[in-house]
């Protein structure tokens, strides 16, 4: 049976008491077996806003209702702009790879940007699509992890969403999406000086180039997490999601 795109990704969302209905979407989650979670700690803070923070989970995927579960406990690994939630188990996930894609390889992500329509109070998953255009260190990150440039933009609410090394017989999960990374570059300037009241104006004309940023794999596996007792790397070989284990292969297609 086909893997559902809402068995991999799930929604991180902001909640009021007394109601089941989600007040904001704040971004994308999935599941590293035992009830572990990961999403990026901007998210968890987002959602931090708010009264409760819950994760969206399909209990019922006949009819596709989504349902908000309480997360028991959380921590932010802000070194990294990541954080371990925990809430019940469910979900499934490809396995994790510690080799890294090369450039130009396909990678994919699903999850939720802009995904939550306040007036039908429906959720919207969402799959983007291309390449590994470079990679480097995160520097804007006190850990200074490295991370992959991606060739689409990772719009607001897929950050925490895996990125997925799209092979077509072992798709693997490589990084995590945290973000975008916007690089200008001054292609013209012009300087006009209005004469009668000595005011200069300056035009410039700038090239942007527009990423998505990811944070990779090796790096996760090697972060220490207090809530599960050990690096986040142990704690995949525990449930087989690392490499050739035998658990979550993930090997069929994904649909919506």
């Amino acid at each position: 049976m086909p893997l559902r795109a809402t068995d991999i990704v799930l929604p991180v969302v902001g909640m009021e008491p007394g109601s089941s209905r989600p007040r904001e979407l704040c971004g994308t989650a999935f599941h590293i077996g035992g009830g572990a979670y990961l999403t990026a700690a901007h998210v968890w803070k987002q959602a931090q806003t708010h009264p409760l923070q819950a994760i969206g989970m399909t209990d019922t995927p006949d009819t596709e209702v989504v349902r908000c579960h309480g997360v028991w406990k959380a921590e932010a690994l802000e070194a990294f702009d990541l954080a371990v939630l925990s809430a019940p188990p469910f979900g499934q996930s490809f396995l994790w790879s510690k080799q890294l894609p090369a450039l130009l390889d396909e990678v994919r992500a699903f999850g939720y940007p802009y995904g939550l329509d306040p007036e039908s109070n429906m959720l919207t998953v969402r799959a983007f699509k291309g390449s590994v255009s470079g990679g480097n260190s995160l520097i804007k990150l006190p850990g200074r992890p490295f991370g992959l440039e991606l060739s689409f933009p990772c719009p607001r609410g897929l950050s925490g969403a895996p990125l997925i090394w799209f092979q077509p017989e072992k798709s693997r999960i490589v990084g995590i999406v945290l973000g975008n990374q916007i690089t200008e570059m001054e292609v013209y300037r012009e300087a006009e000086k209005l004469v009668e009241d000595g005011k200069e104006t300056l035009f410039i004309k700038t090239e942007a180039l527009h990423l998505g940023l990811a944070i990779r794999a090796d790096a996760v596996l090697s972060i220490h997490s207090e809530t599960l007792g050990c690096t986040i790397g142990d704690w995949l070989k525990t449930y087989g999601l690392l490499d050739g284990d035998s658990l979550g292969s993930g090997t069929a297609p994904i649909r919506g």
